[in-house]
Formats: structure tokens, sequence, C-alpha cells
């Protein structure tokens, strides 16, 4: 217990004529009683007061003869009414006594009420300050909030949405804190700056959004005022920045170039994000312009893209490891994800895209760069729109870069229908090494249009598109190679073995090169492939022996590259031919043509065993890459 000195006794009492108030009595009681309550001589309130009985069952403390009391008078708390009396028991007066720690109690148990008020913006939470500058004690308030990510709204005193955003990111960056934004829409006049160097690295900044395709929720970013200028600049250091950002809504307009300029930076990582309406041609939502190294690991989760010029744009050689996964892409003007650029020396690794979805997008892909190792996993694409004439995914290849390669595409579902003949869903120009999975199409069976067109490719693997029970079937696939030899059509779905018409076989001289120099009549001339194994049967008359067609005679040609041992190919047929029968013939290893040999092991000289009219037939099974 402790006490406090009384504030309404005084130290020596008089009579009213102004005698010394020897032998007055001093009466301590409970407030509002005569029932006795103790006074004490120590503030530790452990020594009471000698009270002496007046005989009529009161308690009274005996003044001195200086009229005084025998020692300090200390109070507890509660309050007490002080009676003094005369010797003889007359009153002269009562007075209410609080202890001077009891006046500090009730403040502090007021200040208490106080803050603990969470009915009103004036007390609680409003009457506690902070100050994100101060270096605040351990296990305090101030401290535990600074332990958390810090909130974009404390730095209001910076100013505006946009001095109060870049506030937060500078103070962020240099105290290694993440940022959280509350729900709100906050204007950004001028472009934000995330600019990392040396071990200065490493943001995430946290908002409310959530994927929302519209854009019209959570914590938004709204740009639109901007006109002629970025959204948010990054700037890497050493090409590092670890930038990663979640449940944040970007929003553009015709005016602001792109959304976010990722500037040599790798490692950025952006999570149920939201970009809309980025729509300024020739720019992005996200641009990953990568000037400096090896840049990438950039990565997209749960993010909505829509009414963009571009989704993500990533321009820069050398840039590697992209990710999308589980993404939606809607109405982009030129390409939801577009690599390279036109006459642009780049090459890409490692770019997946894993259960996305599209629609209504110009194209779905492009690529203009090489890229080496895309992995494309389920996902929706769809596009009714018969303004949009371009392939959903494109790799165009303008001669500047090396063919693509290690493509793999397995969509779930593409559907679209083609307005023109020529168009194609997919279209591969120069892709060396490719494998297209059986995914569904739909709306489509015309055969002057195409699953998917391949120009000058080699190396690949696919199945036709499979079409649900009851519509017609899919466009057919049109697949070229490069070196000799034209298109080979696919026409029908379901099955790799499926019979195709050859028109790139020639009976020509080891001397010339394909086509050679004289012309062949193609009877019939198929074959049917299973895995790596290629099953053909050929008819062909020469029809023309030209004077330059010289050397050994060979069948030229063929659709595909022997990759396994030397084959051996018996001619049923070889009419008007000189020599000895029976003929027959060899595919050496890594070669796509058939060298004739009569039947005592010598090669046949076209130009001496051959004329206008000679008509061959053969069958052989060779190995293909796969």
């Amino acid at each position: 217990m402790s006490a406090s000195l009384s504030g309404v006794f005084s130290l020596q009492q008089f009579t009213d004529l102004g005698l010394l108030g020897a032998g007055m009595r001093l009466y301590t009681y409970a407030p509002a009683t005569t029932t006795q309550k103790t006074a004490y001589t120590d503030a530790a309130g452990t020594i009471p007061h000698t009270y002496t009985s007046d005989g009529i069952g009161g308690q009274y403390i005996a003044l001195n003869s200086r009229g005084e009391l025998p020692a300090p008078l200390f109070l507890t708390s509660g309050g007490y009414d002080i009676t003094l009396k005369t010797s003889a028991g007359v009153t002269v007066w009562t007075r209410r006594a609080i202890g001077g720690d009891d006046a500090g109690l009730a403040a502090a148990a007021a200040l208490s009420s106080d803050l603990a008020n969470t009915s009103s913006s004036a007390k609680g939470a409003g009457q506690v300050g902070f100050n994100y500058a101060l270096n605040y004690a351990a296990s305090t308030v101030g401290w535990a909030v600074k332990a958390n990510p810090i909130n974009v709204k404390w730095f209001v005193a910076a100013g505006n949405d946009t001095q109060q955003w870049q506030a937060a990111i500078n103070w962020a960056i240099t105290n290694n804190r993440a940022i959280y934004a509350p729900g709100g829409t906050y204007s950004i006049t001028s472009t934000l700056t995330i600019s990392f160097s040396g071990t200065s690295r490493g943001l995430t900044i946290m908002g409310d959004s959530g994927n929302d395709i519209l854009g019209a929720r959570g914590t938004i970013l709204d740009f639109s005022a901007l006109s002629g200028a970025n959204g948010v600049n990054v700037t890497g250091a050493s090409a590092q920045a670890f930038l990663t950002v979640i449940g944040i809504t970007s929003l553009g307009s015709p005016n602001v170039n792109h959304g976010w300029y990722i500037n040599s930076a790798s490692y950025c990582n952006f999570d149920r994000c939201t970009f809309r309406a980025f729509s300024k041609v020739g720019y992005a939502a996200v641009h990953c312009n990568m000037t400096s190294g090896f840049v990438g690991l950039n990565h997209f989760r749960d993010c909505s893209f829509q009414s963009n010029y571009r989704g993500v744009w990533v321009l820069g050689d050398n840039s590697n490891v992209y990710s999308w996964t589980t993404c939606a892409f809607l109405d982009h003007a030129a390409a939801a994800i577009h690599f390279g650029d036109a006459a642009t020396l780049q090459t890409n690794r490692s770019i997946s895209v894993i259960d996305c979805d599209f629609e209504g997008n110009q194209r779905d892909f492009y690529s203009a760069a090489c890229i080496y190792g895309l992995s494309w996993f389920g996902g929706y694409i769809e596009n009714n729109n018969a303004l949009h004439t371009a392939p959903r995914i494109e790799f165009a290849n303008d001669g500047t870069n090396a063919s693509s390669g290690g493509i793999k595409l397995y969509p779930n579902l593409i559907q679209k229908q083609l307005a023109a003949a020529g168009q194609s869903l997919i279209a591969l120009n120069s892709v060396d090494g490719f494998d297209i999975g059986p995914f569904t199409a739909t709306d489509g069976n015309q055969t002057d249009r195409w699953s998917v067109i391949g120009i000058n490719c080699q190396n690949g693997r696919w199945t036709l598109p499979n079409c649900p029970p009851g519509q017609t079937p899919p466009y057919p696939i049109s697949m070229s190679r490069s070196g000799a030899g034209g298109a080979k059509i696919f026409k029908r779905s379901g099955s790799s073995d499926d019979r195709v018409d050859i028109t790139t076989l020639r009976i020509m001289g080891s001397a010339e090169s394909y086509p050679g120099a004289s012309t062949t009549t193609t009877n019939s001339a198929i074959y049917s492939r299973n895995g790596d194994t290629v099953s053909m049967s050929l008819d062909l008359t020469l029809t023309t022996l030209n004077g330059a067609s010289t050397g050994v005679a060979t069948v030229g040609g063929l659709p595909f590259i022997n990759v396994g041992t030397d084959v051996y190919v018996r001619f049923s047929s070889a009419a008007g031919v000189v020599g000895t029968p029976p003929y027959f013939g060899i595919v050496a290893a890594n070669t796509n043509f058939i060298a004739i040999y009569d039947n005592t092991g010598a090669q046949v000289d076209l130009p001496t065993a051959f004329s206008n009219g000679d008509r061959i037939k053969a069958n052989l099974t060779y190995m293909a890459a796969p």
C-alpha cells in the first residue's frame, strides 16, 4: 500500500481568537460517513497515526500544544472526510480530502478508458502517435508496428498519392521492409521509381486486390492521368531486383506508355495482380527490357491482363526463364505475350505457360525471337472475333535469329473460326525440334485452313487435333521441312499413322542437287509414321531425262532423314531400266535419298540405265528423328 500527503490540512491550527489550537482533535472518516478511516505517518502507509477515543464512539488524533499534528498526515486512496473539533468536541470544520496520488489515479483511469475506446476516432487508436523514422524500444507498440510491413498511408505527410508512394518505396528499400497498401484508389500522376543498387535489393509490395479482371476493387494504382510516361520504372542492380508485387491492380489509358517498365531487372514476381487498359500502340502493360548480362527469372501467377496493347513484352537478348501460371489474358490488340521484335537479335530460354486462359486477343503468343524451350501445358484458347486473323500461337522468323527449338505445345482447347483460306491456329516458322500434343479444336473443318502450319520446320512430332463428339473434324495440319521437299498435308485426326501423300520424290543423279534437272511423274507415293518409324510406298516414272542429270541413279526427296543404320530397299518393279535385275536400293544413315543398285551390287548410272518413261516401284521402312 502507498499513501500521499493530505492536500487540505494545515500544519498548525488556531482558535477563532487566534490562540494556538492546543488539544484540538482531528477526526479522519471514510467519505460521507462518520466511520473512522485510518491515516498514516509514512508514505508507505504502514505506520498509522495514534488515535484517542473521545468516549462517545469516535477516535481522533490529538494536536499538540502548538496546534500541530504530532506527525505528517498521509492518506490512502479513496479520499477522506476530515473534521477538526475543539478539545470539548465542538466541530470547527469538515473538509473532503483526496490524496495527491488519487488525482493521478483518476487521470490514469480516464486515459486508460480513452485508450480502450473503440467507438470514437478521437480516442483509442486515435490517441497513439507513431513516427516510422524513430527507433522504438523492444516490445513497445512502435517497435511492433515497425517490425511488420509498413503501411503506405504512414507517409501521407509526404504529400499527394504519388509522393506518398515514392516515399514509402524509398524508405522500404533502405530499411528492408515490405509495403502494405490498403484497398482504395491511388492517383499516380508521375512515374514511380523502384531502383535497386548494391546491397539495397529486394522489395515486396502487398495490396488488397485479388486477380479482379475488371480492375474495380482492391488496391488500385491509377496511372490514367499520366501522358507519355511509364507508370513504374524498375531498375535492377547487376540485373537482380528481387521484387515481389502481390494483389495490386494497375490501370492505364491510351496516353500511358508502359505500365510496369522492368529495365534489366531479374527475379521480379507478380502474384494476383491485374493490369488493365494500357492500350497505347507499341507499348505493354509489363515491358521487360533487358539490356545487360543474364537477366530474367520473372514470373506471373494468378494475374489478369485485359484491354492492353500487349500484356507482357520481353525484349532483350539472353533474357531467360519466364513463366505464366493460371493467368488470364483478354482483348489485347497486338499480343497477350510477346517476345522480341522485327530485325532484332534475341534469344530466350526456358519459357513456361501453364493453365492460362486466352480470349479475344489478336495473338495469344507471338515470338520474333529465337526461343529454346517453350513448355505450354493446359489452358483454354478462344477467339471468335473475325477481325482477328492472326494465329493464336505464332513463331515468326525474319532471318535475323536462328531457328527456335524445344517447343512443346499441349493446350487443352483451341476454339477459333478461321475466316479465310491460308489462316492457321498455330504457325511455326523455322522451328527445329517441336512437339504438338493432342489438343481439342472446334469450329473448323475447311481443308484450306490449318490447325498448324509449319514452314521450314524439322525434327518435329505432332498429333492431329481431337474433335468433340458430333462436331465436324478440325482443321488439318500442313508441315514443310528445311531443305528439299514441299509441304506435307495431314488431313485426318486421331492417329499419327495416317497415310500422307508425298509430292517431293524425284528420280535424279547423284551429281546434281535436289530436285535435279529431270522431271518425274508421281503415279502414287504415300507414307505413314508411327512414332519414329516411317513406312513408305512409291511408284515413280522418269518423264524427261535431262542431260544435266548425271551420276548414280537415286530417288531424292524422302520426307525424313534416316537416323538409323543403312536401310536396304527392294524394288518390286523397274520397268525399262537397263541392267541386271532385280534392283535394290540403300538409304544410308543420315541421308534422305535412295541410291539404286543392280543384283551384282553395282550402282546404276542414271544416264546409261534410265530413259524417258522408265518406271520404278518400291516399299521401305526407316527411322526418323523424334
